[in-house]
């Protein structure tokens, strides 16, 4: 690819900005990731929430490749997982080409456009822009966008569900809503940022710095996050439900394994902080659920298991294609 900028020991201009773009779109897409797998849609002002997912991976995508014509280079990045997600791609493809309804296969329909061939490109795309920009200031920068985005929204959720409605539209004075969807959504997410602010606790302990200002906001920013693991383990107390413990639990064994083989390096006076978040999971499991609250919430009704399989096998019995 020919060279469009010369360039002396410094970046240029034009690829410092495109490096900025790339690290703001993935940081934003992580803060609002509840925003975005939402199950629910508002579109009083018709507006879809995948759009804004698709605007900004758009920039992202745009701000690489005006990179690369900078640099002269586009550095694409081979993973393992480039065939599969190829299969599946040509998969999602050929049942999009077969499909009854060919535009909502390809495009989706109005409220339903997260699951559909567009859709997947874009999430391919996205996935692509990561692994294609990652280093180690923006792995920071990225896992503090997603627990800054766990931590709002967990707070809102609890305070929600608690009878603190903080927004003032009627359709949010609910218990019911929350930025997830449903309430067991609800639960699963909180069951899987709970290892996370396991891992973000320690993180977020200061290490020795000169500076008594910068010490005293990181100790205030680790306040926070120790405050937001209280309150997902409140949450989930609200929730009610066992199978969420179980979840959990897995979540942070699968944590501490990365602690105690090294992959991530904590002081060892900290490593104390995700095993006694394990002890109480495991005692709030071996106890059962106390019900120290009862938020009261409405019944969810879905198909089971066995009805949706046997829906899937007479349709396909019906047309294979």
């Amino acid at each position: 690819m020919p060279k469009f900028f010369s360039f002396a020991r410094e970046k240029s201009f034009l690829v410092r900005l495109c490096e900025a773009a790339i690290t703001l779109t993935i940081g934003l897409v992580l803060f609002l990731l509840p925003l975005f797998f939402t199950g629910l849609v508002s579109q009083g002002i018709v507006f879809e929430k995948i759009v804004l997912f698709y605007l900004l991976v758009l920039i992202g995508l745009v701000a690489w490749i005006t990179k690369g014509v900078a640099e002269g280079e586009l550095k694409i990045i081979r993973t393992p997982l480039d065939l599969p997600l190829g299969i599946l791609g040509g998969i999602l493809l050929i049942s999009a080409i077969f499909s009854v309804d060919k535009l909502t296969s390809f495009v989706g329909s109005y409220g339903a456009t997260t699951k559909s061939f567009i859709a997947f490109i874009i999430y391919l795309i996205f996935y692509c822009l990561i692994i294609n920009n990652i280093n180690y200031r923006r792995l920071k920068i990225f896992f503090w966008s997603l627990i800054l985005g766990a931590m709002v929204t967990i707070a809102y959720s609890a305070l929600q569900i608690s009878g603190i409605f903080l927004l003032p539209w009627s359709i949010t004075q609910a218990i019911a809503f929350n930025p997830i969807g449903s309430s067991s959504s609800l639960g699963i997410y909180a069951s899987a940022m709970l290892p996370l602010l396991a891992l973000a606790v320690p993180l977020a302990i200061p290490e020795n710095t000169p500076s008594w200002g910068k010490k005293l906001l990181a100790i205030g920013w680790a306040i926070m996050v120790v405050l937001a693991t209280l309150v997902t383990l409140f949450l989930l107390f609200l929730l009610n439900n066992f199978v969420f413990w179980p979840a959990a639990i897995v979540g942070v064994a699968i944590s501490l394994m990365f602690i105690l083989s090294k992959v991530v390096r904590l002081r060892s006076a900290d490593t104390f902080i995700p095993v006694v978040i394990f002890l109480v999971l495991i005692t709030f499991l071996v106890g059962g659920n106390f019900n120290l609250v009862n938020a009261q919430l409405p019944a969810e009704v879905s198909l089971s298991r066995a009805l949706s399989w046997q829906i899937a096998k007479e349709s396909l019995k019906h047309d294979p294609l």
